[in-house]
């Protein structure tokens, strides 16, 4: 505890407008839950007595009694300058689609190379630099006691839901990618696109987020309900049979908060993603959509789930959240991670 009191963290989201907010809670939350499990790990290491600063307090005071550490998501404009302030690359977290931040995957060998460690999804290890210490991460889902599992019967269930807002790859970024990455990269908005359409021409589906009344498509106008305040999305879910858990790409390794705020919501994850994803998570506690042939496929097999199989469904989501193959993915083991790599260092 001693030496991690000399220590101060200057942990870099790329946004901002946390500047001096990484101590708000309610402002993360925002923004985005999936902001919250940052939010535990800085209470924690207050606690410890480590310091945790945002750039923009670090430039106008570089603490120049500590030894300071730089904790970055990706990477940005104000990397360098960070940087070139005395702070030491230390821990590079990756929690980001290819598609979205193709630039850094891009760069991802070269930008590595820097950092000291580096967290980032399994598929991403091949162009990682051998001078960084490269660890898969799991995507941290923040766990609260308030979130209710859903107790709603079946037939008090609506049908499908989908939070998420309306994006769209470009397939000119594919080529580059898979170059650097491998087959197994793969853009997935046109199939997503396809099967968001589908159930919505079928009536069941209610579509929550940001962009979707734009659309061109009268179905998926009509299932548009609006975006959804962060705070309230696990009571949304929780009141419908399954949700559509469809990632940003295919990557090997790239399981995002989706599929677990669904299953912490009581509703059964579709989901497209993870190639691996039979690997982390029980393949009977959610429904794969590359099992079928087509969007159309996958709707007719949604109708025929009665009330025995979907009970079934819940029994074995309940199983996997009490199970230590869960507890890889919550925040307190994100936590724990980070503090082995702080250790290490404060050790030395």
């Amino acid at each position: 505890m001693e030496k991690k009191s000399k220590i101060a963290l200057v942990i870099d989201i790329g946004n901002k407008r946390c500047d001096g907010k990484l101590y708000d809670r309610d402002f993360l939350n925002k923004i985005s839950h999936t902001l919250l499990p940052l939010y535990e790990l800085i209470q924690s290491l207050k606690k410890c007595g480590v310091e945790c600063i945002t750039p923009d307090k670090f430039l106008a005071n570089p603490c120049p009694n500590k030894k300071v550490l730089l904790l970055s998501y990706l990477t940005n404009g104000r990397t360098e300058k960070i940087l070139a302030h005395g702070a030491i690359p230390f821990l590079l977290l990756v929690q980001e689609s290819p598609f979205i931040a193709t630039r850094f995957y891009l760069k991802f060998k070269l930008i590595s190379s820097r950092f000291v460690h580096t967290m980032g999804f399994s598929g991403m290890k091949r162009q990682a630099s051998s001078k960084t210490n490269f660890q898969n991460i799991n995507f941290p889902i923040y766990i609260s006691n308030d979130t209710q599992f859903s107790e709603l019967s079946f037939s008090e269930r609506k049908d499908v839901v989908l939070v998420a807002g309306n994006k769209n790859g470009e397939r000119t970024k594919a080529l580059p990618l898979k170059l650097l990455y491998g087959l197994s990269v793969r853009l997935i908005y046109p199939l997503r696109k396809q099967i968001i359409r589908t159930l919505a021409e079928n009536s069941v589906l209610d579509i929550f987020g940001r962009g979707w009344e734009s659309e061109d498509s009268e179905a998926i106008k009509k299932a548009y309900k609006g975006p959804l305040a962060s705070d309230i999305k696990y009571s949304t879910l929780s009141r419908y049979k399954f949700t559509l858990c469809l990632e940003n790409a295919i990557f090997p390794g790239y399981v995002t908060e989706k599929m677990f705020d669904a299953m912490l919501a009581g509703s059964v994850p579709i989901y497209l993603g993870d190639p691996d994803i039979g690997l982390k998570v029980p393949a009977n506690t959610f429904i794969d959509a590359r099992r079928f042939k087509g969007p159309k496929d996958l709707h007719n097999h949604l109708v025929t789930i009665n009330e025995t199989d979907f009970t079934m469904y819940i029994v074995n989501i309940k199983a996997f959240l009490s199970s230590r193959q869960f507890k890889k993915f919550t925040h307190a083991n994100f936590i724990n991670n980070v503090y082995t790599l702080l250790d290490s260092y404060a050790n030395r």
